[in-house]
């Protein structure tokens, strides 16, 4: 027999010790109750009917030419043949003790307490025979030479939450698996490919094009022997010093159909796959079980695969006639080890009762799930709660008894709980859980009462927030608030590993600093997908009204920031081009980024191939964030703007000064780099009017005013009905003269701008621009901010920053707000 076929039937057998130990035990219940009955007659035939078909399989295979049956094959044709025996008499024993009817249904229910008395030897008989069939069947289950035979497709079905993919996990980790495998492959060299499909993933994670490369990935990732056969024009690229590139599907499938039918790569190679998950594929799922089929039957004896999912119809048909387990059939015993061991180390359990009412109560809860970890998962964590609020064993049985089996009315059990309680807490970390980046850090989480007490909480000048305990009573205090708020639909767990190439300092540090290496997930998919629902996010949302993720995030980062030190020697290795300052370490940048990248990333004009632009993308440095903001006034956001500016002056409340060296090959400052993007990004100057905010925060943080445009007269020339300037321009400073110049930097020649430059023989201050630029409201306090530096040093001292914020704040702060912003952007007056 095949060997996934015997793990097929062993499964059939443990689901059949399971029902046959649970009859034995609590036959007069279950046929007192009419519920259970029918159920229980139907898992008896189906699973004797499945025992009478491999018996006669075994036995025509006996008698076949081919060969004779195996001493493992006659082992478990014996104890099918034997469980069958039992089947029957475990029929007769239910048939027995049936109330029939409710009429004189006292009497029977008396009968049947007696026969039940009568057959007490009996079933302790049958009792010790399923024990010993269920010893025997282990000692089946440890022969894992099994496991270093045969071919096909083997099938993992079960229930959400019956740990599947946990299942799948621990057999590609396992080093035992590829021991045996090693024995399957002989001689051959063995490449184990592993897929793990997921439906909230990128589209890579959940269609057929992501599944042949992952495929291909993982086998040319060990047999680099195969490259030059699967992708040849991508090896000649690499043997010619080119970067080779696969951007193209066609080449993808191409090496896939080669894996397929080469017959050379299966002379020296086998292969085992292992896919996680086929019902999150998005796609043709018959075409991609055939694919799998056609590809186990071409090369039946070189490549095996094992794939799991739950029981979907799709899936169903196409593997019925293949070896298969059903996963939540045999996790009972398993199932019922959890539940002890976890209640068994909770203090205040173990003193309820007495041990056969604890044993009672723990088989109680394991038989309801019907092989559901996750259902025992969430229960578990229910009793426990309940433990501590000082329920009796009485009050955690009717509790259980309550609880629906379905996940999903679980589920929605769960919230009508939480929304007698905290609703607004519990649904705002379940909002921010689900909107988060992957990896974001719990401590991140503990800010959450500060934000619903002020959104702005992380930006108000002299926060104490930093200052209300220290970082363990505040994991403490969010792990009590995920925990008891939240119904255990969220858990707590470890942030995956961080690492970077070429990183010259051991980022492992995150895995000891509190603050960063714990997380906030939904604690499974089924979980996920239940609160991702529309009608669960309409109900969320009713609770939670005007909360923002986006916001919330950026503000817990922010406050995350502002109470962890961390020296800048640390980033001077990591300084790249355009990068100048830093204050935050890699992981906050890269967090930072993440939220950003889908607003900015239309305005990067960047190539990303260069490893130099893909480090200033993961660690936003200060000067991308002023070229970010330039851009957004480009695109008509201002809400975008407002948000960028706030960051900037985070940054510069931190301790960025707007003069210092921007990281240019010209050593020129944010400063003036800001300036000089200013004239390069388009020709109108209404366009110009839109960065009022940035200059109104970069002059009150001490930029230089001693700057002058040049044009020349000479030079202006026609772009359709536009006159057009080239702009120079021109600083003076301990240095000596700058001069910039650009074939982009060109303004139009409105009238305004050629009054004044005529009047000034081509050559204009920066205050006499923003004169003209600005309305008069708003140029008067620019001016008097500029007159104020003029009379002062090039490069303010720090008192002297403070004595200018504090003269000229209360009049440029009000242009810093979202409303100004909004007023600016709407603003279509032209010159």
């Amino acid at each position: 027999m095949d060997p996934f076929n015997a793990i097929g039937l062993v499964g059939n057998i443990r689901a059949f010790l399971g029902i046959g130990i649970h009859v034995v035990k609590h036959g007069q219940r279950i046929y007192r109750s009419a519920s259970g009955a029918t159920q229980q007659n139907e898992d008896l035939a189906a699973t004797n009917a499945r025992f009478r078909q491999v018996v006669a399989y075994l036995q025509k295979q006996h008698v076949s030419v081919d060969r004779a049956l195996r001493p493992d094959e006659w082992a478990l044709h014996d104890l099918c043949v034997e469980c069958c025996g039992v089947a029957d008499e475990l029929q007769q024993l239910l048939d027995g003790l049936r109330v029939k009817g409710d009429r004189g249904r006292a009497a029977q229910i008396a009968k049947v307490m007696w026969q039940d008395w009568r057959c007490k030897e009996r079933k302790m008989e049958l009792q010790n025979k399923l024990s010993s069939y269920e010893r025997q069947l282990n000692l089946f289950l440890t022969n894992s030479a099994r496991l270093e035979e045969g071919t096909g497709i083997f099938y993992i079905s079960g229930k959400p939450g019956s740990g599947k993919s946990t299942l799948i996990k621990y057999i590609c980790r396992h080093q035992r698996t590829e021991q045996h495998l090693q024995v399957w492959s002989a001689t051959k060299t063995l490449v184990v490919a592993r897929f793990f499909f997921w439906k909230p993933g990128q589209a890579l994670q959940k269609t057929f094009r992501g599944l042949v490369r992952g495929i291909i990935y993982s086998i040319v990732s060990q047999a680099t022997e195969l490259i030059p056969l699967l992708l040849p024009r991508q090896w000649n690229a690499t043997i010619g010093g080119m970067q080779p590139v696969l951007d193209d599907d066609s080449e993808i499938f191409a090496a896939f159909s080669t894996l397929i039918e080469s017959d050379s790569i299966y002379s020296t190679h086998k292969i085992a796959v292992f896919i996680d998950g086929l019902d999150d594929f998005e796609g043709d799922r018959t075409q991609m079980t055939q694919t799998l089929k056609r590809w186990t039957i071409s090369r039946s004896s070189n490549v095996k695969v094992c794939v799991s999912s739950r029981e979907e119809i799709e899936f169903q048909d196409a593997f019925k006639f293949g070896p298969r387990l059903r996963l939540h059939e045999v996790t009972q015993s398993d199932i019922l080890s959890v539940v002890r061991s976890r209640l068994g180390q909770n203090e205040l359990y173990v003193l309820l009762g007495t041990p056969d009412q604890r044993k009672s109560l723990e088989e109680t809860i394991t038989s309801r799930p019907e092989g559901l970890f996750l259902w025992i998962k969430l229960i578990l964590q229910r009793v426990e709660h309940s433990v501590l609020s000082g329920d009796l064993l009485e009050d955690l049985e009717q509790q259980i008894d309550s609880l629906p089996n379905e996940l999903h009315d679980l589920f929605t059990t769960i919230l009508a709980t939480i929304e007698q309680d905290s609703p607004r807490i519990a649904y705002s970390l379940i909002s921010m859980a689900l909107g988060c980046p992957q990896n974001w850090p719990l401590f991140r989480f503990s800010f959450l009462p500060d934000y619903l007490a002020s959104p702005n909480f992380a930006l108000e000048y002299g926060s104490t927030f930093g200052k209300t305990g220290k970082v363990s009573t505040r994991l403490e205090r969010v792990r009590r608030m995920i925990y008891g708020k939240c119904g255990g639909l969220l858990e707590i767990c470890s942030t995956t590993s961080v690492s970077y190439a070429g990183d010259p300092f051991d980022s492992t540090w995150m895995e000891q600093d509190p603050t960063f290496n714990t997380t906030v997930k939904p604690t499974h998919r089924s979980s996920l997908e239940f609160l991702s629902s529309e009608e669960i996010k309409v109900k969320v949302e009713a609770h939670i009204k005007g909360f923002d993720i986006l916001d919330i995030l950026c503000q817990t980062l922010l406050a995350h920031l502002r109470t962890r030190a961390i020296p800048c020697e640390y980033f001077k290795a990591f300084l790249g081009v355009g990068t100048g300052w830093y204050i935050a370490t890699k992981a906050f940048s890269r967090d930072l980024c993440a939220l950003m990248r889908r607003s900015l990333s239309r305005l990067s004009v960047f190539d990303r191939s260069k490893s130099e632009i893909r480090d200033l993308m993961q660690h936003l440095a200060f000067e991308f964030l002023i070229t970010s903001a330039v851009g957004s006034t480009s695109i008509g956001q201002p809400r975008l703007t407002h948000g960028l500016v706030n960051i900037l002056s985070v940054y510069l409340e931190q301790g960025a000064f707007i003069q210092d060296p921007s990281g240019h090959d010209v050593q020129i400052s944010y400063w003036l780099s800001f300036v000089w993007q200013v004239f390069i990004r388009g020709i109108r100057l209404k366009s110009r009017r839109l960065l009022l905010p940035l200059f109104a925060l970069f002059l009150l943080r001490g930029g230089d005013p001693r700057i002058h445009l040049q044009v020349d007269e000479g030079h202006q020339y026609q772009w359709g009905s536009t006159k057009l300037y080239d702009i120079e321009l021109v600083t003076e400073g301990r240095q000596g003269q700058m001069r910039l110049q650009s074939d982009f930097a060109q303004l139009e020649a409105t009238e305004s701008l050629r009054r004044l430059f005529q009047q000034n023989n081509n050559l204009v201050s920066l205050r006499q621009f923003l004169e003209v630029l600005f309305p008069v409201k708003v140029a008067t306090p620019f001016q008097l901010m500029i007159d104020w530096h003029l009379v002062h040093e090039e490069d303010l001292t720090p008192e002297q920053l403070v004595e200018m914020r504090e003269l000229f704040a209360p009049s440029v702060q009000p242009l810093l707000t979202l409303q100004a912003m909004e007023e600016v952007f709407a603003d279509d007056e032209d010159d």
